[in-house]
């Protein structure tokens, strides 16, 4: 895989020649510094562009357009990565070889059509488009508490440190609604153009040069490239760590455990924490909290353990009864100090080798995966493919040991029905 970079005038296009998949895709990926404030109406923007503009007044116009277009799909939406807020959009479309000769040109057209020319009149969004983004945001958000597993770490983010960018919602806030309107949405797509630095992905078997000429074409900005600061985020350690018990209508209660990650080094974050995740909780069935937890105890549902690399944090959820918070707080700080002490075997080391290099080729199987590899190298610095297999197998079991002896539980947090108090 190898990616090329033309520079434009105010963003970047990042090509990546693919010939084995019959369709390409483009994601427009504008990005600034998380601010909290700035979540909602991002949110809310996003679908209000591929909702309707000012050629295709009407979602049916869009949806026919892309029809003609051989199928081509968009969508876009806002996202937190790290200490950023990202607004992409992310188009898949048919390989040109295959189509009449007009259609690279048209297809590029487009998406932005979209973004250039949005449903915006008398200084003011489209009040009908406006008012089923609006709505459909509302009820994403009022729906929240209804899926215990996803709310439970939503809350336990915030239980942790409610001002750290870790705690903000990705899905924003209703109270926000109170200062958003069809007129201050206008002033939020305009800053699209002023406060974001701009890349455009590319993936696919087309001619790059002239998609690039079509680009620069359909696509003039003056964005000034403002840098949006470091991904990373430093959330504070605790002494004594945190207990949380919160109550809802819930069958089943979620266990969450949030650790911080403390001093890692590079090789540490990227190579060695996958690994030591594989042995720990990643690899559901075969993981030290799976056999210790559910198979020898039997003491919940579910559980499994993810690392939010840019927040220092390792996660660790289950699905339990109430009754058995404490017993399973213990065990899963046993399984910990057993990785610790060195207690895995060097199968374990290979297993999850094996894992890892067995998702690394997963993961390029399609223009979409390969364009976030891309970006996560261009973003991190981070290996991918043949070089990130290398690196992995250079893992010892050392190193994952002296990873494990720098993770700090902060919080144990329990999402229980009313009238628990999360005790045996």
């Amino acid at each position: 895989m190898k990616c090329k970079v033309y520079k434009a005038n105010g963003y970047d296009i990042h090509t990546i020649k693919l010939n084995k998949y019959r369709t390409s895709t483009m994601s427009i990926i504008f990005r600034k510094e998380l601010k909290k404030e700035d979540i909602s109406p991002y949110s809310i923007l996003a679908k209000l562009l591929t909702e309707s503009s000012l050629k295709y007044p009407k979602k049916r116009d869009i949806t026919i357009e892309l029809e003609r277009l051989y199928g081509s799909f968009i969508y876009s939406y806002a996202s937190i990565e790290g200490n950023t807020l990202n607004f992409e959009v992310s188009y898949d479309f048919l390989n040109p070889k295959y189509c009449y000769p007009e259609y690279l040109g048209e297809v590029l057209e487009f998406p932005f059509e979209l973004l250039n020319n949005p449903n915006i009149k008398d200084g003011k969004f489209d009040l009908d488009s406006y008012n089923i983004c609006v709505n459909n945001f509302k009820t994403a958000l009022e729906e929240e508490k209804e899926y215990a597993s996803s709310y439970s770490l939503k809350r336990s983010l915030e239980c942790m440190d409610i001002n750290s960018p870790t705690a903000y919602s990705v899905n924003g806030y209703l109270e926000d609604l109170e200062k958003i309107n069809p007129e201050t949405l206008v002033e939020t797509y305009k800053n699209l153009f002023k406060d974001f630095k701009i890349d455009i992905y590319l993936a696919g078997d087309v001619d790059m040069n002239q998609t690039v000429k079509y680009i620069k074409k359909y696509f003039k900005v003056s964005n000034k490239q403002v840098d949006y600061g470091s991904l990373y985020i430093e959330n504070k350690t605790r002494d004594k760590v945190k207990q949380v018990v919160e109550h809802g209508n819930y069958e089943q209660s979620s266990f969450v455990m949030l650790c911080n990650l403390v001093d890692l080094t590079k090789r540490e974050r990227d190579i060695v924490l996958p690994i030591f995740n594989s042995i720990f909780g990643g690899n559901e069935l075969t993981s030290k909290l799976y056999t210790n937890v559910r198979e020898k105890n039997s003491l919940c549902y579910n559980i499994g353990s993810f690392m939010n690399k840019f927040s220092s944090l390792l996660i660790i959820k289950a699905g339990i009864d109430e009754k058995n918070k404490d017993k399973c707080e213990e065990l899963v700080n046993k399984c910990l100090k057993e990785m610790a002490d060195g207690r895995f075997s060097e199968e374990d080391v290979l297993g999850a080798k094996k894992a890892r290099i067995h998702q690394v080729i997963l993961r390029e199987d399609s223009p979409w995966s390969i364009i976030n590899i891309q970006i996560a190298n261009d973003l991190d610095n981070l290996v991918s493919g043949n070089k990130l297999i290398k690196e992995y197998k250079t893992v010892t079991k050392k190193e994952v040991v002296n990873l494990a002896k720098k993770i700090k539980t902060n919080l144990v947090y329990l999402l229980c029905q009313e009238g628990s108090n999360g005790n045996n």
